[in-house]
């Protein structure tokens, strides 16, 4: 089975599913299709600095943007 997680996917949340399936990258998925890939470094990155974010993909930018969601 493949893991993957959803576009608004609380990081914390991302942080629990790396931990859980003892991988370093998993893709984000939005509308069915991938749009994305977080490392586990970016994602504790990205946690030191705004825990309560959500991760958000923006094609028009980069394949794989990290937003915060819940200022």
């Amino acid at each position: 089975n493949v893991i993957a997680l959803d576009a608004g996917t609380d990081v914390r949340d991302a942080l629990h599913a790396f931990g859980q399936h003892a991988v370093r990258r998993l893709p984000i998925v939005s509308g069915g299709k991938v749009s994305g890939l977080l490392s586990l470094d970016e994602a504790i990155r990205l946690s030191a600095h705004k825990p309560e974010a959500l991760l958000l993909v923006d094609r028009q930018l980069a394949p794989m943007a990290l937003s915060a969601g819940r200022d």
